[in-house]
């Protein structure tokens, strides 16, 4: 009998043991991961953030350090500084002590399930004293089994941002359609966070059609448009918006017959964050008006005739390629004026200058062989002169151009597809006028703007250049330098003047001369 029971005692402990090497095999295989994903507050911002357990071991226990960064202050919510979720475990000790990061969650009677989710949840604050980029760390974190076998958790740390509210706007600013014709507007979005959502609501005006949206490379996941309910919808977690600036999707809307005016706008705008918090954009609102001809856009075809008026600015979007582009403009005779061409400009019967002297109250312009295109320039025609060029293709069309000339403080710049009221006034802008005299674009007058295809002055003292919409510059007098080295003069408002022969105060040379 003995000799039975020994090999029963034997053989029992033998499967206890391989038991035991099984249990002890799955877990050195088990994946538990603790983290705390990326989120934004601001100063003064209070928030309720996660803290995440993935695992496929039941766990009895987890203890270690998660400390907040400098202006992230834990809120008492509790004595335990802590709320722990009840769907992961239903009755649980916990505590947490913010001042060394200590963080305990014991399981009475029950252990955490096994899952993927929330495990608990903590306060916090932010202060001014928070950095953006600050981390919320994990380190030294140790689960214990129902067993009470220990084994390291895998962490992950957190980055805190303090960025606003995400910003949305539209480009072009401004919008000129032709009834029947179709146009692209392109939604900006200038957000400081990764965003895993946005979603929107798309209104048009009547005589506007909603007809089509496309997304951009900065969403990686698919974009769901809704033309019945005029929505707007995108939901990646896998593939978020990167914090920056730029295009996100471009909206087409066409013009009906009889279209006489209107807006498109994006209004109950909801974005999302990784963490599942949510921002609330201003609406924003894109004014359509009805183009008088000057510019037509009919796809990627450009035609601007300015035999109809002076085109506006933002008529033409910022970046466009014109795979085909015509343009008619003639320039007056012997009266100085601006141009900035997407063209090599044509020199047959004109002068063109660069800005190359600023003494005194005098301007000075010298005069190029070669002029170049996407370059500001002071343009004077020895008669009334068609600088229109044949037929060109693949036109890259820009708000802001490469070539510019500067000297003594001043600028002189250029735009393909000019500023607006508001950009112009930000710009300090200066625009010579036809017929009239050098004026400072401000808000106070908000049709002042600066139109496709110009050059502008920018720099030098407010003293100098005053500063109210009417006044005119400082600058008396505009001279100009020909190859041969001939001098001409031109007033305020670009007119070819004559040696002066009046009583005043003159610039010759560059020099001031009382006479």
């Amino acid at each position: 009998m003995s000799i039975v029971k020994n090999i029963k005692n034997l053989f029992s402990a033998r499967i206890a043991l391989l038991c035991c090497l099984v249990g002890t095999a799955g877990l050195a295989q088990a994946e538990s991961k603790l983290y705390v994903e990326d989120f934004s507050i601001q100063p003064g911002e209070e928030q309720t953030i996660a803290l995440y357990l993935d695992t496929d071991v039941e766990l009895r226990s987890i203890e270690g350090t998660l400390m907040m960064p400098e202006g992230l202050e834990v809120q008492d919510v509790s004595s335990a500084k802590i709320t722990v979720d009840k769907n992961r475990i239903s009755n649980a000790y916990s505590i947490y002590n913010p001042e060394n990061g200590y963080l305990s969650i014991n399981g009475f009677g029950t252990t955490i399930s096994i899952g993927n989710g929330t495990l608990a949840f903590i306060k916090v604050k932010a202060t001014e004293a928070l950095a953006n980029g600050s981390k919320v760390t994990l380190s030294d974190f140790v689960g214990k089994d129902k067993n009470k076998n220990k084994f390291s958790l895998s962490t992950a740390d957190a980055t805190v941002s303090t960025g606003a509210t995400p910003v949305v706007s539209f480009s072009p600013a401004t919008l000129s359609l032709l009834p029947g014709a179709t146009n692209a507007v392109e939604v900006q979005l200038e957000n400081s966070m990764d965003l895993t959502g946005v979603q929107a609501t798309v209104e048009v005006s009547e005589g506007l059609e909603f007809s089509g949206l496309t997304k951009s490379t900065r969403l990686k996941g698919n974009i769901i448009p809704n033309l019945e309910t005029m929505t707007v919808m995108y939901f990646d977690k896998d593939n978020p918006i990167a914090a920056g600036s730029g295009t996100v999707m471009t909206v087409t809307i066409k013009a009906a017959e009889g279209f006489t005016g209107g807006y498109i706008k994006l209004k109950n705008m909801v974005v999302t964050t990784s963490n599942v918090k949510s921002y609330y954009p201003k609406d924003v609102e894109l004014e359509v008006t009805l183009n008088d001809g000057t510019v037509v856009v009919d796809g990627e075809a450009i035609n601007i005739d300015e035999t109809k008026g002076t085109p506006k600015a933002g008529v033409i979007a910022d970046g466009l390629v014109a795979k085909s582009f015509s343009y008619k403009r003639t320039l007056p005779a012997g009266q100085a004026c601006t141009v900035c061409l997407p063209y090599a400009p044509p020199t047959a019967g004109v002068k063109y200058y660069e800005l190359t002297g600023a003494e005194g109250e005098t301007l000075s312009f010298t005069e190029v062989a070669s002029p170049a295109a996407a370059t500001p320039y002071l343009a004077v025609a020895e008669a009334a002169t068609d600088i229109t060029p044949a037929d060109i293709a693949n036109v890259a069309l820009t708000q802001a151009v490469t070539g510019s000339s500067a000297a003594g403080g001043y600028t002189l710049k250029g735009t393909l597809t000019g500023l607006a009221n508001a950009e112009a006034a930000s710009a300090g802008a200066y625009i010579l006028q036809a017929g009239g005299v050098w004026k400072k674009v401000t808000t106070a007058n908000t049709d002042a703007y600066i139109p496709p295809f110009r050059g502008y002055i920018v720099g030098g003292s407010a003293a100098r250049l005053g500063t109210a919409l009417g006044e005119t510059t400082a600058i008396e007098s505009l001279r100009t330098v020909d190859l041969d080295g001939t001098e001409h003069w031109y007033d305020l408002g670009g007119r070819s003047i004559e040696a002066p022969a009046q009583r005043g105060i003159y610039i010759v040379n560059g020099k001031k001369i009382i006479k």
